[in-house]
This record gives C-alpha cells, sequence and structure tokens, in this order.
C-alpha cells in the first residue's frame, strides 16, 4: 500500500534567510554610523594634542612679553589639522587660536574649525566655538 516516507528538513527556508540579512544589515547601519562618529572623534583629538603645549607657551609669552604669537619651531600642522593661527582680537578675551581640519578628515569635520580663547584676565581657556559640532569636541569644548 501507500507508505509515507518522513523526510527530514535539512537547512534555513528562503524567509528564514532574508530575515536574518534584514537584522544583519540594520545592526551593521548603526554600527558604521557609530564608527564614523568615533573616527571624527578621534581626529578633533588630535587638535587638542597638538594646541595644549602651545597653549602653555603662548600664555607664559602673553604674560612675559605681552605678545601672542605662535614661537618658531612650534607644531602646528598634524596629519588632520592642516593649520594652527593665533590671533589677538584686542582686550582681555580677544586671544585665540584657531585651528582648522584638513579636507581628507572624516566628511563630518573637514574644512571646519575649532577657537581657543584665552581670557587674559581670569586666566581661563575656552574651547567650545568654531564650526565643529559639539558631539565631536573633548568634554570641556561642548
Amino acid at each position: 500500500m501507500f507508505r509515507f516516507v518522513k523526510k527530514n528538513k535539512n537547512g534555513f527556508t528562503l524567509i528564514e534567510l532574508m530575515i536574518v540579512a534584514v537584522v544583519i544589515g540594520i545592526l551593521a547601519a548603526i554600527a558604521i554610523r557609530a564608527y564614523s562618529d568615533y573616527v571624527a572623534k578621534t581626529q578633533v583629538a588630535e587638535v587638542m594634542t597638538l594646541v595644549g603645549p602651545l597653549r602653555e607657551v603662548m600664555q607664559a609669552g602673553l604674560n612675559e612679553s605681552n605678545e601672542w604669537v605662535i614661537p618658531s619651531g612650534a607644531v602646528t600642522q598634524g596629519k588632520y589639522v592642516a593649520t594652527i593661527v593665533a590671533k589677538s582680537e584686542g582686550g582681555p578675551s580677544g586671544y585665540t587660536l584657531i585651528a582648522t581640519i584638513l579636507p581628507k578628515a572624516s566628511a563630518k569635520i573637514a574644512n571646519k574649525t575649532m577657537i581657543f580663547r584665552f581670557d587674559n584676565a581670569t586666566g581661563v581657556w575656552s574651547c567650545n566655538e568654531g564650526t565643529i559640532e559639539p558631539k565631536f569636541r573633548a568634554g570641556i569644548c561642548r
């Protein structure tokens, strides 16, 4: 008579594979966005690394000789930093360092600036100005 043979199913169905592919795609999209933000933050960190020692030397020069100039031999360029320029706009809080990011940096920060302002009256630096979005800056510069 008729015999029913029981077949063992092996493998996955097409719908199961499609669901897994969609889930992996969503997770990848989230990870790529987070990673690109991380890359931009690390590139902005180079600005902090270059400006840190420069701030101290320039502040000392301002206190000693009342001059706001970048000393010769100072590092003002980096892998992602195009230039660091000193400007004196007059008044106790008119001393600035302006760092410009290179075009080859992350698209989120390319060609943008970060401004460090020194208030000679209080002796305090601020770095919350410029065109770089706050989320890419160091915590003290937001």
